[in-house]
């Protein structure tokens, strides 16, 4: 949990003396999280650009009922680019209430080093597409390969048709985009409780 805080603050600094000096534009928008047809939560996604800083944010909210009990999960995860590149960020996961997981990414002499709960690891950069940059622009151009700071891996990325592109992980676990006009307007992923689609809110 030390690394986790520490990461955010350290963002929470740099973006501070930045802001001073730059203008501040804001983009938002929210999806929709659907199990089996009934909304059970909100994805809410937010791009605030800061001169040559690029700050991405998710948030999401979810309750569902599994096995005769209530669970709530929270998502919240920022990444940051500076000039393209992207340079640091952090995740966490609760699940009513209690943190189950984290990962905090930071960059230092052209590589990553990543800490999650569990593990310390590093990788080489630099790294100027992600999977949490998926949810806001479409990946055009990026590659077979995408870095994904939620789990602080590489993951294959594959195009089978114009807007269509799915993100496979090493332990198998496999994710749908659709875009139109470069905007996402649909995302279905693997969780506990089945297969979570997410859309726009109209």
């Amino acid at each position: 949990m030390h690394a986790y805080r520490f990461f955010g603050l350290l963002c929470i600094a740099s973006l501070w003396a930045i802001s001073l000096k730059a203008q501040n534009s804001t983009e938002k928008r929210t999806l929709k999280v659907k199990v089996f047809g009934s909304t059970v939560g909100e994805m809410t996604l937010r791009k605030t650009t800061l001169d040559a800083l690029e700050i991405f944010e998710v948030e999401s909210r979810v309750t569902v009922g599994f096995f005769m009990r209530k669970t709530e999960r929270y998502n919240f995860s920022r990444s940051t680019y500076l000039n393209g590149i992207f340079k640091e960020s952090y995740l966490k996961n609760e699940e009513n209430n209690l943190v189950t997981d984290y990962t905090a990414i930071s960059s230092q002499n052209g590589q990553y080093l990543i800490q999650t709960d569990n593990r310390r690891s590093q990788c080489d950069g630099p790294i100027t597409f992600t999977t949490t940059r998926m949810l806001f622009e479409e990946p055009v151009n990026v590659g077979s390969k995408i870095f994904s700071e939620f789990r602080g891996v590489y993951a294959t990325l594959n195009s089978h048709e114009p807007g269509r592109y799915t993100v496979r992980y090493p332990n198998g676990d496999t994710f749908y985009y659709r875009y139109q006009n470069g905007r996402l307007v649909e995302l279905e992923t693997p969780q506990f409780i089945g297969r979570v689609r997410m859309v726009p809110v109209e």
